[in-house]
């Protein structure tokens, strides 16, 4: 290896496309290994790892000169689990806002305008509907996702405000709220959203306390992590219409179990955890980037607080 080179390990199909985008990056000075099992001594020579945080979580005490860490996905749960600390970790972020935007608005705009109810009528009439103007929305959580679905909703018309560990300020929502102020930020809400870390500070987050403070009529969206979603609450609120739809896109068990009783009740909508799903070409670009802040010792974008967990 030449004195300026590093490499990098990354637990990926040789011939897959990840390999591929990769191999076009521009990454000077950068040895790829590509094995979804390496061996003793891939992890030995290697300073740099890549892949899915699950695969990476068992492979990290095997590399002793592991300095770099950069996940796949945008949580990192099964990293922070493991005991090994002694590098940088950086996760998947900056790329999901656009569409979680889609996802968040799609739903909001389907469930006010009734379209499912214009669509079956199969007659002219005047149709029930909501304007999302003018509208509340609470975001549970101020990160880079939440920023961008935040300014999407600004451009129609809807007020945001966002509720965060401690409660500091965060552009572009129009106030922040501590998980103290839980309460108080939920109340007369008209759209809240998830957007949470799966941490322990986030466990059942929202519980019934904060689903009862919801204005009538609400619409709660989960797409975020579902260890913040108190469940049995949940079902007792939308029995109270606060809220009185929930769309989840993501569980406390994954798969959801096919007898859970979320599939069948009429006032939830269940998707596959596929709000905003990774993109290689996300996983290209953010990696590319942060290696030139890499070789350059710039500090690198996107690094996570193993004492946080985000």
């Amino acid at each position: 290896m030449q004195p300026d080179q590093h490499i990098a390990l990354v637990l990926a199909d040789p011939v897959g496309r990840l390999a591929e985008l990769l191999l076009q990056a521009q990454c000077p000075g950068l040895q790829l290994i590509f094995n979804e099992q390496p061996t003793d001594a891939e992890c030995d020579r290697a300073t740099i790892l890549l892949g899915p945080p699950d695969q990476l979580a068992k492979t990290v005490a095997r590399m002793p000169q592991l300095v770099w860490v950069q996940s796949t996905w945008a949580g990192v749960e099964p990293l922070i689990a493991q005991p090994k600390r002694d590098f940088v970790l950086t996760a998947l972020k900056g790329v999901f806002g656009t569409a979680m935007s889609e996802y968040i608005f799609g739903w909001l705009i389907f469930l006010e305008r009734n379209l499912i109810r214009q669509w079956h009528a199969s007659q002219w009439q005047e149709p029930q509907m909501r304007a999302l103007q003018g509208r509340k929305l609470g975001i549970l959580g101020t990160g880079t996702i939440a920023q961008s679905v935040a300014l999407t909703a600004q451009t129609l018309g809807i007020d945001v405000i966002g509720l965060n560990r401690d409660g500091r300020a965060v552009e572009p929502f129009t106030r922040c709220y501590s998980v103290a102020q839980k309460t108080l930020f939920a109340d007369q809400l008209d759209y809240v959203v998830a957007l949470l870390p799966d941490t322990p500070s986030t466990l059942d987050l929202i519980d019934l306390a904060f689903l009862q403070k919801l204005a009538g009529d609400s619409i709660f969206i989960n797409a975020g992590r579902g260890n913040c979603v108190d469940e049995e609450a949940l079902l007792t609120a939308l029995a109270a219409d606060r809220p009185r739809h929930a769309v989840l896109d993501v569980f406390k068990q994954e798969p959801l179990p096919a007898d859970h009783v979320f599939w069948s009740h009429p006032k939830i909508t269940v998707t596959s955890h596929s709000a905003a799903r990774t993109q290689t070409t996300y996983v290209v670009k953010v990696f590319a980037d942060n290696y030139q802040r890499f070789v350059k010792g710039h500090p690198l974008q996107h690094q996570v607080d193993f004492e946080l967990g985000y």
